[in-house]
């Protein structure tokens, strides 16, 4: 049986909007943070943070679509690897930082803003997801 293209469809968008307001959200109170503790100079790690949420979040998105309208390829084993893959991604994003820079205080400045924004997006994809395959929401077509 196929899934309804439309209600997948409606869903990934949904995931998708909740995503862009979620990290946009995330910059606005870290720049308020940033403010608030006289660290205006690392806004650059701020983007780097930003930029790679988002652009994480729309490749789950993306991937989980295609997914679930192949049908052919077991959710569950989709949902196993692509956090298996989004914590490698953000590991090698924060080593490749950590190499790059080389400054203490910076460094700790980043990871603390990445993994943020990494555990809030990772709890809201888990939620929102467990939420859709518990309430099967993905009907099939008769």
């Amino acid at each position: 049986m196929a899934v309804d293209i439309s209600q997948v469809k409606k869903i990934a968008d949904r995931h998708l909007i909740y995503t862009c307001l979620i990290v946009i959200s995330l910059v606005v109170l870290s720049m308020f943070a940033l403010d608030y503790l006289d660290a205006k100079r690392y806004v650059t790690e701020l983007k780097i943070c930003g930029y790679y949420s988002f652009i994480i979040g729309l490749i789950y998105n993306r991937s989980w679509k295609k997914v679930v309208q192949g049908g052919t390829f077991d959710i569950t084993k989709f949902y196993l690897i692509a956090s298996g893959v989004r914590m490698f991604v953000a590991t090698l994003a924060v080593l490749i930082y950590v190499v790059v820079v080389r400054e203490p205080q910076t460094v700790l400045y980043f990871v603390i803003m990445f993994l943020a924004f990494y555990f809030i997006l990772l709890v809201f994809d888990s939620v929102y997801f467990a939420l859709i395959e518990k309430g099967n929401k993905l009907k099939t077509k008769k």
